[in-house]
């Protein structure tokens, strides 16, 4: 990004935290560029734009970024460059912090997503072996001139076939 697109930004665009994140890090690296003071407050208002608009259903995260950018966007109006440079560096340690802890909370959902998976795998794997037995005694069962076996079998095989297709047509 360059600060001549600053104006272009579609806020609506950004839906995803992690868009807000990738966001926030392109304005960010728009400081070094952000020479004279024109530059510095069109930076500083995108910034201000920025907390401004930013949602997600991360409310912790994004408030810590919104946070950032206006510690960032006050920074940038500062005339004095060595506490602009302190408050600038204090405003990258606070967005990086929020994007290690998003980063944290990613790992800890996809490792939940994959116990997930594997519960439900383990839980389609007994059923399927129940199904199988429940066949394997429906086809004994057919051997024998009893109805009543027979129609026993034949519902233990649909229940456990029911059972078996409910399981796999849950949603992960």
């Amino acid at each position: 990004m360059k600060l001549e697109e600053l104006s272009s930004i579609d806020w609506d665009e950004l839906e995803s935290t992690e868009d807000w994140v990738k966001m926030l890090n392109d304005l960010l690296g728009l400081v070094q560029s952000a020479q004279d003071a024109d530059k510095r407050e069109l930076l500083a208002d995108t910034l201000d734009e920025f907390a401004d608009h930013s949602s997600s259903e991360d409310l912790g995260t994004i408030t810590k970024l919104d946070a950032a950018a206006r510690k960032a966007a006050r920074a940038l109006r500062r005339d004095d460059v060595a506490a602009r440079v302190a408050e600038l560096q204090a405003a990258s340690a606070d967005f990086q912090a929020a994007v290690k802890e998003l980063g944290a909370a990613t790992a800890d959902l996809k490792k939940e997503a994959s116990k997930l998976r594997a519960e439900k795998f383990d839980a389609a794997v007994h059923s399927l072996t129940d199904t199988i037995g429940s066949l394997k005694n429906l086809s004994q069962a057919l051997t024998t001139d009893d109805g009543d076996k027979i129609a026993a079998a034949i519902k233990d095989a649909v229940q456990s076939a029911q059972k078996l297709r409910t399981l796999l047509e849950k949603p992960a």
